[in-house]
């Protein structure tokens, strides 16, 4: 079975029939095996004759899928029907070596001085089991007759091309996830880079750790030449150079520098020259120059990059570099800062330009979450544990939070702790022009990320399923409490299996 056509048909239900005829001869023998397998189509009518022949790899799949990795026997004699009473291991056993007595210890009689088939007890549990027997039980399981019950599996018919485009998007939901990916989806996403290339995928967009570290690791392995196109960062090859020799792409670990060949260090440089994050370098210096004498910048054409090395050799601090600008502005002249940040990092302005404390790494305790209160004034204590419905612990190098009231009677936002100063106004992304427009921002930053509801209804789209009103009516709930077979408040296993 193809790569392409397996992981579509596990990852999003899809089945790709080839253009050309469709006759009812061969279409009703077609949708008779897809039944018999438990697989039915949400458009039957898109079957063409081209789906005959390449259908039995992708039937066989559904079958492994389903647990059939070959036949069965029946645990006993008469199972399920007849049970045992009782089933004790350590009676078999003082029974079984009672009856060994004064015989020789071969294989044969310890089989049968283990069959208690007769109590119809397994004898598959016995040592040795009785190959002859299972063979004998699968032979006659293959006979019988199957359940009048199926559990459906839904998938739709697409043509090449729809296959392509739906594995292309599924790609970058993977990839722009804010979660970790499973193992078999990072294996499914490295077959796809190999075969379908990284066109389509933005960095830009996958701001999750992990998940751009595969890309870049996943772009090196098959379009190594596109990488200084990527925008990859320093700080992003740092953690690609981890991946690449089994080290910590955390960086808070020294990382070893893979052997490279010239064309490779060609590369990493042109991927240094075309960062318009090039001074990251002297956040990690003592990295960069351990890396830097095995990397011999001086033998490429990159002359920011020669340039900025030959500053990092020389001191620990890059006064050009923008933070290093701010900093110095920000304690001699604020509006300048303002206007310096608004010029060239106008995204800086959208989280507030105010010192707030250490990391939270650095802190004994920091906590955050949100409460649900019916009396929110001053009369009343401002913190209530019994009121609190998620807190989660402050963790990482961030500096600060951003404090929101919020009506959820009238859905407005009564205070949000942004504070802005100086001349020009407040920029949010280069669109913003005052505080109201920023509000609206800090409002919106719920619509970059996926919601519950929307990866839901992802979920009934792709399953071919039905919404429902009445929860004794679904098959699947999602909800806020226990009670649901997903928690939005506790995702864990909405993460393992929906993302």
């Amino acid at each position: 079975m193809d790569a392409l056509e397996r992981i579509a048909f596990d990852r999003l239900g899809l089945v790709v029939t080839p253009a050309g005829p469709a006759t009812p001869a061969v279409a009703a023998p077609l949708l008779a095996e897809f039944a018999h397998a438990g697989v039915r189509f949400a458009n039957p009518g898109a079957v063409t004759d081209g789906l005959a022949g390449p259908h039995h790899a992708l039937i066989a799949h559904v079958r492994e899928k389903r647990g059939e990795k070959g036949r069965y026997a029946p645990l006993f004699a008469g199972f399920p029907d007849r049970l045992p009473e009782f089933d004790d291991a350590s009676f078999r056993f003082v029974v079984a070596r009672a009856r060994m007595a004064g015989e020789e210890h071969t294989d044969e009689r310890w089989r049968r001085a283990l069959d208690f088939s007769d109590l119809g007890w397994w004898p598959a549990s016995s040592i040795p089991q009785d190959q002859e027997r299972a063979d004998a039980a699968r032979r006659a399981q293959a006979a019988l007759p199957r359940d009048r019950r199926v559990e459906w599996l839904t998938v739709r018919l697409v043509s090449p091309a729809e296959l392509e485009a739906g594995l292309r998007e599924w790609m970058r939901d993977c990839f722009g996830s804010a979660a970790s990916l499973r193992e078999d989806v990072r294996a499914d996403l490295g077959v796809l880079v190999k075969r379908l290339g990284v066109d389509g995928l933005d960095p830009a967009e996958v701001r999750f750790r992990e998940n751009r570290t595969l890309l870049f690791e996943l772009i090196w392995a098959f379009e190594r030449g596109r990488l200084p196109s990527t925008g990859a960062t320093p700080d992003d090859l740092l953690r690609l150079f981890a991946a690449l020799t089994g080290g910590d792409a955390s960086l808070f670990e020294p990382i070893r520098y893979p052997r490279l060949s010239r064309s490779d260090r060609r590369v990493v440089v042109n991927t240094l020259e075309a960062s318009e994050r090039l001074g990251d370098v002297f956040r990690r210096r003592g990295l960069w120059l351990a890396i830097d004498r095995g990397l011999h910048v001086g033998e490429f054409r990159a002359p920011r990059v020669r340039e900025t090395f030959a500053r990092l050799r020389e001191t620990r601090h890059d006064r050009s570099s923008f933070p290093s600008r701010f900093e110095r502005l920000l304690a001699t002249d604020y509006p300048a800062a303002v206007r310096l940040a608004a010029a060239e990092s106008p995204g800086l302005l959208g989280r507030g330009l105010r010192y707030a404390g250490p990391e939270f790494d650095a802190l004994a305790e920091a906590y955050t979450g949100w409460m649900l209160r019916d009396d929110a004034t001053s009369k009343h204590a401002a913190f209530d544990p019994a009121t609190v419905v998620n807190a989660f612990a402050l963790t990482g190098r961030k500096r600060y939070v951003v404090p929101m009231l919020l009506d959820l009677d009238t859905h407005e936002i009564l205070y949000v702790d942004v504070h802005l100063n100086g001349a020009p106004r407040a920029h949010v992304e280069r669109e913003g022009h005052d505080i109201a427009t920023l509000v609206s921002a800090v409002a919106a930053r719920r619509n970059t990320k996926l919601s519950v509801a929307a990866l839901a209804r992802r979920h009934v789209r792709v399953r071919g399923a039905a919404l429902v009103t009445d929860p004794a009516q679904a098959t699947i709930t999602f909800g806020t409490t226990a009670g649901h077979t997903y928690d939005a408040l506790n995702p864990s296993k909405l993460l393992a299996d929906l993302l």
